[in-house]
């Protein structure tokens, strides 16, 4: 059986006697399996990638782990096979996967659908029909065992190396070393080419097993090769042949917990367990700390400068190991067969339980015996560990009944050696032995009760200052006592002195020996020169479960409700100042258990959510819980050993952490953005990422951009969270943990939008960036808006114009009217006053009759010129249907004295077409004329009035069957019958006039004017 090379001392409880066990601990190991996401249990590869992945592979499928999410990859994604033997990388960032069927490469850039892998077939003339090996070397070449041929990928097929020598053994295991050696480990032998040369190596592991299980060459130019019984480690030789077998070369194995030193040139030193029976080890992996690590069937090796340790079941691994790895934060895992992935916490806690001897888990107290001893105790004994070996003592003497309920400071060790126990029956004193195991035989020296001036014997605490003096709290009148070991005479406390009635909870002593007492109902008071003052203000609530002064000789008060550090405890009662602690400030809980200084100057704080280490000049915190293997997150006592170890006691046992973790220096790493979607629909991106993406458009009606992404991020007590800026702006949004970011309206235009990681200490990654270009709705464009201000423009300019021209129309029309008015009425006035002299003449001769009948045409005449000049003025009458109204009524009488029929029609699409002023006078005028031709000398029978709209114009004629005309070779040759001033009108109505007639055949005037 092997040592582990680790004092451990452990709390227990039994109630007599001594008894000694053999005590390792549990070592911090935290389990990832299917039901975490993984695709199966049975662990066959791990691989970091360059972008902070871990690759995982099994026997049902690869998986992509970023620290908190698995992503699966199947058959059904493009795998060649479902099994898994190995994973690896090269300089461009492609990721090769060594499948059972087939060799297959995901590219950087790949995206999701029939391009996300590439496959690479088994030639057709290999022999041995799988691939159970890979290796991507310094070149980018990669490399497989192809059955029983060495296959190299030359462009898109991968090809046998006709060089290797032929081993008739399956090729399971590959290699590159430092100086670009390629190692090939068979079934039955291991080969190297240097230089384009190959030189064989025989193992000779044994008479019944000779195959190699597993291949490393570590960053020194060193060949481990794992077999059965363990590992060979060898040093090649440079120049010569090898004479020996690695067995040979190996001589006596190393165990476990013996001498180890790595090999010299042409060298070789075994690594075996004492177990007759096979071990069946696996791949060795070499950690960036230089540690070699060989997982096995029973256990893993770790081999480490001299020390070589095997851990098994009895620290808390299964059976069947199948590989080891590591992540971007350092901590091993390691692969099983049916069990899932074990992840090793490297700065995490070994810890110890009701497994490994504890009759009781709940620690009340921790303190060093010797240098060599560390001990444990609850209310019910002491337990120590010296050499691997736990031994339990009853610090009770004989008869005690009433074992008393204190906690953390219960016993006290003072410089004699000797050792002070609180009990329910009193204060026990004793003495310093060579052996915890000899407490059993021994007696205590003093068992102090009231008789020695204490005021009770129910002890609560118990506590030694610098000077030796000891100091008890007890339930009583007077709670405080002190005592001098060299008398045994104590001095008890009441209010009357200035002590409060109050049981004490916490000692502590500062730089001056002033003596701080915390007490159960709260509150501090300060025991200096002999008296006592009260310290009422600057405190958080709550009991006080613990004081503790610093190196710097701050005083810090953890109590129920908070924490808090008086910076000069020494200084004037009424003038301390305090710096109180909270969540904000990195602590886990509002409470403060417990406090010990690490040798940096950290200050360690537990609480009940966890222990958290706190670096008091930059505010960074690296917090220590469960996650780093705690058996409980209430930690209640805590103590740091000679050799700077960190020791912590919880209500679920001892937790022992021999590299005490550091706030994280570190940066988180880069963003990746994993899928990008516009109103929900996805736009393609690469399946592994881009930290970098251009080009986006986002178009009307399309609002909504969709982002999700990953930060790898292994160290789950500090998770990355994320910020977000857009388009360069001088503030980040508030961080947030989602891997989902969603934006309703983005600001129209060209964009940009950063997404940073940040930690609680307030580092941040570089930024992700996404450039993208938010189209506007066609309305909102500028070749729009430009193009509707234009048009906007033209239609204010047209309008103008014709309100221009209207006004100009309406003013020739005013202008015409009263021509026509003044022409007209001017005229029929005065004949009708020269009429109406010459009627004067003729009324003396009764001869006036004919004047005074053309007296009263004129005035007829008259009222028809200002009716049609009122007429066409008249704003309501400014549509076709009125024009013809008024034309037919001219016509009718005139039809009707000649007994000339005549027909009326308007169709309904002219009838409510509008007509400038201009247009109704005009064309009133005209087809008055055209009617008045039309009947007076045409001598027609019938008369057909029509309008009707045709394409952009409306056509009002004037029909007969009269004579008919013979048409003038010119417009100015109208033969007297109007028509050059009809067509003038025309003109003016801004239409046109068309003529068609023939003699004998009747007449068609038609006015053509244009639909507004």
């Amino acid at each position: 059986m092997h040592r582990l090379g680790v004092v451990l001392l452990i709390a227990s409880f039994t109630l007599s006697g001594d008894a000694a066990a053999p005590a390792r601990g549990r070592l911090p190991l935290q389990v990832l399996a299917s039901s975490d996401g993984l695709p199966n249990d049975s662990i066959t590869a791990f691989h970091t990638d360059s972008r902070g992945y871990l690759w995982i592979g099994t026997l049902d499928g690869l998986s992509r782990y970023d620290g908190s999410r698995f992503v699966n990859y199947t058959t059904d994604d493009g795998l060649g096979d479902r099994m898994i033997w190995a994973i690896d990388e090269d300089r461009h960032g492609t990721v090769w996967i060594a499948t059972s069927g087939e060799l297959t490469a995901i590219a950087p850039d790949a995206t999701r659908g029939s391009s996300l892998f590439r496959r690479f077939g088994l030639p057709k003339e290999a022999v041995g029909g799988s691939i159970a090996s890979l290796l991507v070397d310094r070149n980018g070449t990669a490399w497989a065992g192809c059955g029983y041929d060495l296959c190299r990928v030359k462009g898109s097929r991968l090809e046998i190396d006709p060089t290797f020598p032929s081993s008739r053994a399956p090729v399971l295991r590959l290699a590159e070393g430092p100086d670009g050696s390629l190692w090939v480990g068979t079934s039955r032998a291991l080969y190297r080419r240097r230089e384009g040369k190959w030189k064989h190596y025989d193992v000779d592991v044994s008479d019944d097993s000779r195959e190699i299980g597993g291949l490393l060459v570590d960053s020194g130019n060193r060949v481990w090769v794992s077999f059965a019984y363990g590992v060979i480690v060898f040093t090649p030789e440079e120049t010569g042949s090898q004479e020996r077998t690695l067995r040979q070369l190996a001589g006596n194995p190393v165990l476990p917990g013996g001498a180890f030193a790595l090999p010299s040139e042409g060298e070789a030193v075994a690594v075996e367990t004492s177990t007759p029976t096979p071990i069946i080890c696996r791949t060795p992996f070499q950690s960036r700390d230089d540690t070699v690590w060989v997982p096995c069937y029973d256990g893993i090796f770790r081999i480490a400068g001299s020390s070589v340790e095997f851990f098994d079941t009895a620290d808390g691994l299964p059976l069947d190991l199948t590989a080891a790895g590591e992540d971007p934060a350092g901590r091993l895992w390691i692969g099983t067969r049916g069990r899932g992935a074990f992840r090793l916490v490297r700065s995490g806690a070994r810890t110890f339980g009701l497994e490994h001897g504890l009759a009781n888990e709940r620690i009340m107290s921790l303190f060093a015996y010797d240098d060599q001893t560390i001990c444990a105790t609850n209310r019910l004994g002491l337990s120590c560990i010296a050499n691997g070996v736990m031994h339990h003592a009853s610090l009770w003497p004989p008869g005690v009944k009433i074992r008393g309920w204190g906690w953390n400071q219960i016993v006290a060790q003072h410089s004699d050696g000797t050792l002070w126990f609180a009990t329910g029956e009193g204060l026990v004193r004793w003495p310093r032995l060579k052996r915890i195991e000899d407490f059993g035989a021994a007696a205590p020296l003093a068992v102090y009760r009231k008789q020695h001036g204490l005021d009770s014997d129910d002890v609560f605490r118990v506590w030694i200052d610098s000077r030796g003096i000891v100091w008890a709290s007890t339930f009583g009148q007077k709670p405080l006592s002190r005592g001098d070991p060299s008398t045994g005479v104590f001095e008890s406390f009441s209010p009357d002195a200035g002590f409060p009635h109050a049981a004490p909870t916490a000692f502590a002593e500062d730089r001056a020996g002033n003596v701080w007492i915390g007490f159960y109902t709260g509150g501090l008071v300060r025991y200096a020169d002999g008296h006592f003052e009260t310290l009422e203000a600057n405190l958080p609530d709550g009991f006080v479960r613990d004081l503790m002064i610093d190196s710097k000789g701050g005083l810090w008060i953890g109590t129920t409700e908070g924490v808090a550090r008086i910076v000069d405890p020494t200084a004037d009662i009424g003038s301390l100042e305090s710096k109180q602690y909270s969540r904000a400030d990195g602590l886990p809980g509002d409470g403060g258990y417990c406090f010990v200084e690490m040798p940096d100057g950290g200050v360690g704080i537990g609480s009940h959510r966890g222990f958290v280490i706190l670096d008091p000049d930059s505010g960074s915190t690296e917090p220590v819980t469960v996650r780093e293997g705690l058996p409980s997150n209430e930690v209640t006592v805590a103590m740091v050993d000679r050799s700077g170890g960190l020791w912590l006691g919880t209500i679920r046992g001892i937790a022992h952490l021999t590299t005490v973790p550091k706030p994280l220096r570190s940066p988180p790493r880069q963003p990746r953005i994993h899928s990008v979607t516009i109103d929900g629909i996805a736009l393609s991106v690469p399946e592994l990422g881009s930290t970098s993406l251009e080009g986006i458009r986002i178009e009307y009606p399309s609002r909504q951009l969709g982002l999700g992404f990953s930060v790898p991020q292994f160290d789950r007590s500090a998770p990355a969270r994320i910020e977000y800026r857009l388009n360069d702006s001088e503030s980040w949004s508030a961080s947030s943990a989602q891997g989902i970011l969603v934006f309703d309206r983005l600001p129209v235009g060209v964009g940009s939008l950063e997404l940073r990681a940040v930690l609680r200490n307030g580092q941040t990654s570089p930024p992700a960036t996404i450039s993208f270009e938010v189209i506007p709705a066609i309305w909102r464009r500028a070749w729009f808006i430009a193009l509707t201000v234009l048009l906007a423009a033209a239609l204010i300019v047209i309008a103008h114009r014709r309100s221009v021209a209207h006004a100009v129309a309406l003013e020739r029309m005013r202008t015409r009217v009263a021509t026509d008015l003044h022409d007209d009425l001017g005229s029929s006035l005065s004949r009708i006053s020269i009429l109406s002299e010459a009627a004067k003449l003729k009324l003396r001769s009764n001869d006036a009759e004919p004047i005074l009948d053309e007296i009263a045409g004129s005035a007829r005449g008259l009222v028809d010129v200002l009716g049609d000049a009122i007429w066409s003025i008249d704003p309501r009458r400014d549509d076709v249907r009125s024009l013809m109204l008024r034309v037919r009524q001219f016509a009718a009488p005139l039809s009707d004295a000649r007994s000339t029929s005549l027909d009326f029609e308007i169709s309904e699409a002219a009838s409510r077409i509008p007509l400038t002023p201009e247009q109704r006078r005009e064309g009133y005028l005209l087809l008055k004329e055209a009617i008045n031709n039309s009947i007076r000398h045409a001598s027609a029978s019938s008369l057909a009035l029509k309008a009707d709209v045709m394409g952009r114009h409306v056509i009002i004629s004037v029909m007969d069957d009269g004579d008919g005309i013979v048409l003038p070779a010119s417009r100015n040759d109208d033969g007297g019958r109007g028509l050059t001033s009809m067509h003038t009108r025309a003109e003016r109505a801004g239409g046109r006039l068309e003529v068609v007639s023939r003699p004998g055949g009747g007449t068609r005037i038609s006015l053509l004017l244009p639909v507004q």
